[in-house]
Protein backbone atom coordinates (compact mmCIF):
# COMPACT_ATOMS: atom_id res chain seq x y z
CA UNK A 1 0.00 0.00 0.00
CA UNK A 2 1.03 3.25 -0.91
CA UNK A 3 1.94 5.71 2.06
CA UNK A 4 -0.31 8.17 0.64
CA UNK A 5 -3.08 5.62 1.02
CA UNK A 6 -2.30 5.06 4.70
CA UNK A 7 -4.39 7.50 6.26
CA UNK A 8 -7.33 6.23 4.51
CA UNK A 9 -7.43 2.36 5.20
CA UNK A 10 -8.65 2.18 8.58
CA UNK A 11 -11.93 4.49 7.11
CA UNK A 12 -12.46 2.04 3.86
CA UNK A 13 -11.95 -0.86 6.26
CA UNK A 14 -14.62 0.47 8.84
CA UNK A 15 -17.02 0.94 5.58
CA UNK A 16 -16.34 -2.72 4.40
CA UNK A 17 -17.34 -3.94 8.36
CA UNK A 18 -20.37 -1.06 8.58
CA UNK A 19 -22.02 -2.41 5.04
CA UNK A 20 -21.13 -6.77 5.64
CA UNK A 21 -23.11 -5.69 9.03
CA UNK A 22 -26.15 -4.07 7.92
CA UNK A 23 -26.13 -6.86 5.03
CA UNK A 24 -26.05 -9.51 8.08
CA UNK A 25 -28.37 -8.21 9.97
CA UNK A 26 -31.09 -8.83 7.67
CA UNK A 27 -30.06 -12.91 7.24
CA UNK A 28 -32.18 -14.71 10.08
CA UNK A 29 -29.48 -17.67 10.29
CA UNK A 30 -26.65 -14.54 11.47
CA UNK A 31 -28.85 -12.15 13.73
CA UNK A 32 -31.81 -13.23 15.32
CA UNK A 33 -34.89 -10.83 14.03
CA UNK A 34 -35.27 -9.42 17.21
CA UNK A 35 -31.82 -8.22 17.84
CA UNK A 36 -31.57 -6.90 14.25
CA UNK A 37 -32.24 -3.03 15.52
CA UNK A 38 -28.86 -3.22 17.54
CA UNK A 39 -26.99 -3.71 14.61
CA UNK A 40 -28.46 -0.71 12.45
CA UNK A 41 -28.40 1.36 15.50
CA UNK A 42 -24.72 0.52 16.38
CA UNK A 43 -23.64 1.20 12.25
CA UNK A 44 -25.86 4.28 12.23
CA UNK A 45 -24.10 5.94 15.13
CA UNK A 46 -20.41 5.26 13.80
CA UNK A 47 -19.54 8.22 12.16
CA UNK A 48 -18.18 6.12 9.15
CA UNK A 49 -21.68 4.10 8.96
CA UNK A 50 -24.37 6.67 9.43
CA UNK A 51 -24.13 7.41 5.47
CA UNK A 52 -23.83 3.61 5.09
CA UNK A 53 -26.88 2.97 7.07
CA UNK A 54 -29.22 5.92 5.23
CA UNK A 55 -28.39 4.28 2.12
CA UNK A 56 -28.63 0.58 2.72
CA UNK A 57 -32.20 1.76 4.47
CA UNK A 58 -33.51 3.99 1.16
CA UNK A 59 -32.28 0.97 -0.85
CA UNK A 60 -33.95 -2.47 1.70
CA UNK A 61 -36.64 -0.38 2.94
CA UNK A 62 -39.13 -2.83 1.49
CA UNK A 63 -37.38 -6.13 2.66
CA UNK A 64 -37.11 -4.02 6.50
CA UNK A 65 -40.65 -2.93 6.48
CA UNK A 66 -41.71 -6.08 5.56
CA UNK A 67 -39.77 -8.07 8.36
CA UNK A 68 -39.66 -5.52 10.73
CA UNK A 69 -43.51 -4.18 10.72
CA UNK A 70 -43.68 -0.16 10.68
CA UNK A 71 -43.37 0.28 14.31
CA UNK A 72 -39.91 -0.90 14.74
CA UNK A 73 -38.94 0.64 11.46
CA UNK A 74 -39.36 4.32 12.79
CA UNK A 75 -37.70 3.34 16.07
CA UNK A 76 -34.24 2.17 13.96
CA UNK A 77 -34.76 5.54 12.20
CA UNK A 78 -35.12 7.31 15.47
CA UNK A 79 -32.52 5.09 17.22
CA UNK A 80 -35.07 4.18 20.04
CA UNK A 81 -34.42 1.34 21.92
Amino acid sequence: MPPEDLPFYPINYTRVICSRLLNLALDESVVRTQDAYKVFISVGQNPVGRSLAWDFFRAKWDDIFEKYAWRCCFSFILGFE
